[in-house]
Order: structure tokens, then C-alpha cells, then sequence
């Protein structure tokens, strides 16, 4: 599968991740970073990253690298802990991949400030579905 190509595929059709301003920006197969510039419509009330724009950084992170092997994926399941937060400037999810098999593979993230401080450390199981990528671009 040319990454590249998906990368371009998974911008454009992806409407949630770039509503909120995240970007793909390596994409290796079974790795994955993606960004986000920190505005005002993503922190919460105390005036802080909001948590859910962490964990959906650490879900498109993970996602992307499970897809890396060119196979459509689903979540099974996914937990994050939350360690830091950030109020301003870039922040980034890390994706590697854990374990890959037949049908399930296993992720981890971390999710970092523009200082490379850890935000917050994630894990996601996904379920291989069988069904190409190659077929959706």
C-alpha cells in the first residue's frame, strides 16, 4: 500500500479528525505521529487541552498505524491515563505498534507538548477486518 497515499486519503475523509485540527504527519508501517496546534476550541473549561482531544489524538495515532499494514481496523478496546496537560503551542501523539496478528493488533501512544513532556500514555486493541484498504482509495 503507498502510505503516502492513504495519508492523503485519511485527510481528506476523515471530516472528524480535521474538524478538530489534527494532521497526520508520519505515517511507517505499524507507527504513526499526528499533530495538533493547540486553539481555543480545543481546551475545556479550566482552560486546559481538553482530554478528549487527547484520546481522539491517541485513537487516529493508533489507528493509522494498525491501517499501515493495509487492512481496515475497528477498536476492541482502548484506555488512556491522563498525566499532564498543556494550555498553548503543538502537541503530538506517538503510535507504535505492540503486537500485530492474524486478526487483532495492539498499540501504544503517547501523546506529547511541544517540550516533549508526556501528556499522557495510551493503549489500543484493534480488530483486523479483512477487508483491503487499497479497495477505499
Amino acid at each position: 500500500m503507498d502510505l503516502n497515499k492513504y495519508i492523503q486519503y485519511y485527510i481528506e475523509n476523515n471530516h472528524f479528525m480535521r474538524e478538530i485540527g489534527i494532521r497526520p504527519v508520519i505515517l511507517e508501517t505499524g507507527h504513526a505521529e499526528v499533530e495538533l496546534d493547540i486553539q481555543e476550541n480545543s481546551l475545556n473549561i479550566n482552560g486546559t487541552l481538553h482530554g478528549g482531544v487527547m484520546f481522539t489524538m491517541a485513537d487516529v495515532a493508533a489507528g493509522c498505524a494498525a491501517r499501515s499494514h493495509g487492512i481496515s481496523v475497528t477498536t476492541l478496546s482502548s484506555n488512556i491515563n491522563f498525566i499532564k496537560t498543556a494550555q498553548s503551542g503543538k502537541v503530538r501523539a506517538i503510535a507504535n505498534e505492540v503486537h500485530q496478528g492474524r486478526t487483532t493488533g495492539v498499540y501504544r501512544v503517547e501523546v506529547f507538548d511541544v517540550k516533549d513532556a508526556l501528556l499522557a500514555v495510551s493503549t489500543f486493541t484493534f480488530f483486523f477486518t479483512g477487508k483491503p484498504i487499497e479497495t477505499m482509495l
